[in-house]
This record gives structure tokens, sequence and C-alpha cells, in this order.
């Protein structure tokens, strides 16, 4: 059985008082600085939630006293040095330390060090023989670490702590020990090996930030600096105020937020029809003839005729002719033609008493010059025939279609008139429906101008219909506008989900986030398997950094049919994943996000000309800032930054410790800049 020792490494004085300075780790404090700590990066950076970082180590030659224990503890300091997160420590030996642990494992005795960073834990002696540092040669450790990122670390420094010890002596572990001698210890010292930390992969448009991705918005619900905006990748001011107006390029960070489309048509054309039916070979009015009476037609010809009074604008008539098919082909040419004629002349005759009865009605004196006619004569009426055969009670109707498809064309009516022979249904079911004239009228429904719709739409909103109201929030970029119609939608059309879900982009766009969500949450209570208002909660989600709830939204939509690529994509980036990110947003240009998931896959060229294109929102400018810092591009950094801070003056103080630019903090321009 082994016997347990306990070395009380850095604490406690040792039985044998011992001169500090006898074994030379005094020296090893004066020499501290010519320890060499490498990190990677070299500024500590956030990807995926996660702070990754690798440190090497260095002791130079002849700096580790062989009877020295070192102790190095990498601690993060944050909150302007109030808070400090402590990692896991790790300890190093010099060669008589080694020595005198192997002997005592020899002698079958084993015996611990005491972890100064928690009384509770001890660190077994034979664990640390392979951080060993010869004192001729030195030596040199890597030390690796993740840690959870925390917006607070967003200012931080990573420093290492380290203590020194010369006393090495075993003692037995129930051992009573009565000397206590402060110079068993030395502190090392504190040393800053990093800075931290990195977060640009973060910058995803958030509830918190939101005034960093909007425009200040005038009196009139624009941007103040629309006539500003660079035009020389846009085309001049005109196409800036319709880049602003383009729901796609007013959006960052967001993911694609979606607006209820109103249906409204601004041309909505209307047809009337009607059908007269003759007898069989004749194209002479019969309104006796029993399909005429059947089918109502003298009341479809009364409704054409209200439809024709209601004096809307008439875009043209149809009349169609047809003849059945027992006939001979070129009879039957001939026939439809007359029928059709027929209707013509039946209908003009109805229009020219219009005319004249009622001239403060309709919008024509000469119908037959002033209207557009269209007449067709079609012939027999094969594909009539063979639907009629297909949907009746014939038993033998496949056989009878069969025949009529294999026959040719000299050939069909004689085997039509063979089977009216044998099935008398024939002649009075199937055929008699064939012999027809088509009649169809196409109005323009009147609208509102647009005009008219804008001025309702805020005055006496419940004038318009649902469509009008949703449309009239189209014809304003004043957002502030939009919100107030899309919220007369709510009150006036109450169980219509498009209302709130409009009013939802709308306050999202203005920066008022919890309304917006309340706005979603009604919307999805009354439709709730919407694609749209799934889509939406998805980007109120992503905006409150909820990004499994936002991908679960989006899935959903995407099984709704609402393409969810480009979401999908923005979500890529806080997981780390900036290639499969930029591949999911592809063919997007122009855009914040895209550039964003570029720079953080060091493509930072393409997010140079992605941003530029880019509306210039403060957002896009510090986005470009850093392009120029990570590429060393002073010039590109400061005109950029500048631009930022005018746009945002928020900014100033967030530059000021953005480790983006940590190169640059005693730079006479930076600090200009940033103060």
């Amino acid at each position: 059985m082994k016997m347990k020792v306990n070395f009380k490494f850095l604490s406690i004085a040792l039985v044998m008082s011992m001169m500090l300075g006898s074994c030379g780790v005094k020296k090893m404090v004066t020499n501290y600085e010519k320890v060499n700590f490498e990190v990677t990066p070299e500024v500590l950076r956030t990807d995926a939630g996660k702070i990754d970082f690798t440190i090497k180590g260095t002791y130079p030659p002849k700096y580790f006293k062989k009877k020295a224990v070192v102790e190095l503890r990498p601690v993060l300091v944050y909150n302007d040095g109030a808070e400090r997160l402590e990692l896991e420590p790790v300890m190093h030996v010099g060669e008589k330390v080694a020595k005198k642990i192997r002997r005592t494992e020899a002698k079958n005795v084993e015996f611990n060090f005491k972890d100064l960073t928690d009384d509770n834990k001890v660190v077994p002696a034979k664990d640390v023989l392979d951080r060993t540092i010869p004192f001729k040669t030195g030596g040199s450790f890597t030390y690796s670490s993740t840690l959870d990122y925390m917006p607070a670390y967003n200012e931080s420094e990573l420093m290492m702590d380290g203590d020194v010890s010369g006393k090495n002596k075993v003692v037995k572990q129930d051992q009573e020990l009565t000397k206590v001698d402060s110079r068993s210890q030395l502190e090392l010292g504190s040393v800053k090996i990093a800075d931290g930390v990195i977060y640009t992969g973060m910058r995803l448009e958030a509830a918190d930030n939101l005034p960093n991705f909007r425009w200040e918005l005038d009196e009139n619900g624009m941007p103040r600096d629309i006539n500003s905006w660079s035009t020389s990748a846009r085309g001049g001011l005109e196409a800036n105020r319709m880049m602003y107006s383009n729901d796609a390029a007013n959006r960052y960070g967001l993911g694609e937020l979606l607006l209820a489309k109103s249906g409204y048509e601004k041309q909505t054309l209307v047809a009337k029809e009607a059908s007269i039916y003759f007898a069989k070979n004749l194209y002479a009015l019969n309104w006796n003839l029993p399909e005429n009476k059947a089918n109502n037609v003298k009341q479809q010809l009364n409704s054409l005729n209200d439809f024709i009074l209601q004096g809307w604008e008439i875009k043209d008539i149809t009349i169609d002719g047809w003849a059945s098919p027992e006939g001979e082909e070129s009879f039957n040419e001939g026939l439809s033609e007359r029928r059709a004629n027929t209707a013509k002349q039946y209908l003009l005759g109805e229009m020219k008493t219009m005319a004249k009865k009622n001239p403060d009605k309709v919008k024509f004196k000469e119908p037959q010059n002033d209207l557009d006619w269209k007449t067709t004569a079609h012939g027999p009426d094969w594909n009539g025939f063979l639907d009629k055969v297909e949907n009746s009670n014939l038993d033998d109707k496949r056989a009878i279609m069969n025949v009529i498809k294999s026959s040719g064309q000299d050939k069909r009516e004689t085997e039509i008139r063979n089977m009216i022979l044998i099935y008398e249904t024939m002649e009075q079911d199937i055929l008699p429906p064939l012999r027809r004239s088509e009649i169809k009228v196409t109005a323009y429904e009147p609208k509102l101008s647009d005009e008219e719709i804008a001025r309702l739409s805020t005055t006496t909103p419940n004038e318009l219909n649902d469509k009008e109201l949703l449309y009239s929030a189209t014809l304003t970029n004043n957002l502030k506008t939009q919100l107030n119609i899309y919220k007369s939608a709510t009150r006036i059309y109450p169980n219509d989900w498009r209302g709130y879900n409009n009013a939802a982009y709308a306050e999202l766009k203005l920066g008022n986030v919890e309304d917006a969500s309340t706005y979603l949450e009604k919307a999805k209570s009354i439709d709730p398997a919407n694609g749209i208002v799934l889509n939406n909660l998805g980007v109120m989600a992503a905006l409150n950094r909820n990004y499994d709830q936002a991908e679960g939204y989006f899935k959903k939509s995407q099984d709704l049919g609402i393409s969810q690529d480009y979401n999908m994509g923005v979500l890529m980036i806080p997981k780390g994943e900036y290639n499969k990110s930029i591949e999911m947003m592809r063919g997007k240009t122009c855009d914040y996000n895209l550039a964003l998931a570029q720079v953080m896959a060091g493509k930072e060229s393409d997010a140079a000309k992605n941003l530029e294109c880019a509306p210039k929102t403060a957002a896009t400018y510090y986005l470009l800032a850093i392009v120029g810092a990570r590429t060393q591009n002073q010039t590109m950094m400061y005109n950029n930054l500048q631009k930022a801070i005018d746009e945002n003056s928020a900014y100033r103080a967030t530059a000021a410790k953005d480790r983006e630019f940590v190169k640059f903090y005693e730079d006479a321009e930076f600090v200009r800049i940033v103060q």
C-alpha cells in the first residue's frame, strides 16, 4: 500500500525553512518578462458563441530554476477590471522537483500539489512530470481553452498571473505544520497577453441595437440623408428614392421581412357571358327551342344587358359560333359563322336601343364602330361532343369515343349519323347543346384613382375595401403613415391577418420591437399556418437572438412554400458557419448580412464590394471601417468610421473599445475620431 503525503504548494511553509533566494527563484521573478506568451488568435474573437484560443508559452534558457515550481493562471479581466474569470491553471516544475517526484514514486509514495485556485482540488504530482522545464535549454508549452461568449467580454483583456515557489520538502500527509513562512511563495506578476473580444460576427441586427441599422427619419418619415447617399452605384437621387421604397433594400440583419400583399389590382377585368342555342341545321333565333328554355337564355341575355347598362368601359365583345358535328364539314363551317353573326346582330340591336334610351348610362353611341367586336366561327364542336359523350350515361361511350377518335375527318360525320340511329339519347341530349353561339362581354371594373385612395386612407379609411386600404400603404414611403394605415386595417377588418402582419412590419422598421411582436402574435392567432406570418415571427426571434426558435419558424414557413434560403443563411452567421452562409445567400448583392458573412470568412474584398453599393446606414459604414482595419487600409477605415459616427454617435464609444481597432488605439487620427 502506498503511503500518501501532501505537498502544500505556495501556501504553507514546510517544516524546514529555506531562504527563497537560495534556490534562485527570486531571479525568475526579476526575469519574468523574458517568458514569452503567444496567443492565437492574436486578439480573442467569438465564433458560434464560443471564444477559442491557444497560448504558446516559452521559458528562455537558464531561466527555470531546478527546484522551482510555477503555477500560471490565465485570467480574463472585464468590466473595467472589476470582474475576473479565472481559467484552469497550468503547473510546471524544475528538473530537481521532477527528480524528487520520480524518486518518491520509486519508494511507493504518493504526494500531491495543492491547487491554489481551489482548496478542495489537488494535482497529482506525477501528472506534472511531462511539464518539466530544463534549466539549460528552457522549454515551451501549449495551453488551449474555450469560453462561452458573453457581451460583457467585449471589452476585456487576457492576463497571465503566476506564482513561483522554491520549497519542495515532502512531509507526511498527517504531519502537523506549525511554521508559516510568507517567503515560501512569490508572485511572478500579472501580464497582459491578449486583448478581447472581437465580436463582429455577432453584429446581426438585434432588438437592442435597431437604431444602428435604421435611418433617422425626418418629419415626412423619410431618411434625413437620402439626398446625400452616394449615387455612383445607384443611378442618382431618384434611384435612391426607389431603393428606399424597395423593401428588400431597406432590410438589415433581420432576415427578410415579408409584407402581406394587398391583392389589389389596378386594372380588373370582369366578364359576363350568355349562350344562344339553335335548331338543327338552322341559324334563326327561336326562343321557344327547348334548349333556350331549359337554359334560361332570355334571363342570361337580360343579365348581360344589365351588365352593359352599368356603364363600365367595355374592353371587347367576343362571339363564338358552333355547330354539332354530324353534318358535313363545309356546311358546318358556314352554319357556325351564320350563328355567330345572328348572335352579334341580336346584341347590336339591344345595344343600339340602350344607346338611345340610356345615353347617360353607356359610353357608346354606335356600338358597331365604337366597340371591339371579335366574331369567330369554329365549325363542328368535336371536343364538346367528346366531352358530352364522356360524361353521359351511354353504356358504350368508350367504344363510341374510340371510333370517333380513330376515324378520319371524312368518316366522322357518317359514324355519328349511324350512332344517332342506334342511340336515341345522342340526338336528344348530346348534340343539341353543341348548336350554339357564345357571347362574352368583358369590361373594366371602375377603380378609384391612386390619389383618391391615398386621400381616403388617411381621412375616411372605412370607405375603402380591404384590398384598397392595404394597397394605399404602398402609395407612400412615409413609414409612420404606412403604420397608421395598417392600424386602420386592423380596426376596420379585425379578422384579416394581413393588417396585423403589415403593422408589425412597419413597427419593426421603425424600431418598435415590442409593438411589432404583439401584432405578429395577433396575426398568428388568426392564421396559425400562414407562411408569411411564421417567417416574420422567425425574424422577430432572430432579433431577440433566439436563433433556435427563429430556425424553427423559418423551417415551418418553408414547408408552407416560403423560400428561406436567405433567412437560414443569416442564421448561419451566429453559428460560425460563414462559408455556408455565403452559399445560402448566393444571388444577393449590396447586402449587409452577406457582407458580414464575407468579413468573418476572411473575404474582405467581396464584403467591401457589397457594402459599397448597400444603403449607407451607420452599420454599413461601421462594417466598412472594420474591413479597412482588417486590410490595413487606414484611409478606408478612418473615412467610414467617421461616417458611422456622424450617422449614429453611439458608434463613437463602441469604436473606442472595439478590439477590431486595437492596433490603432494610439494613433492620433483614431483618438481624434473617437474622442
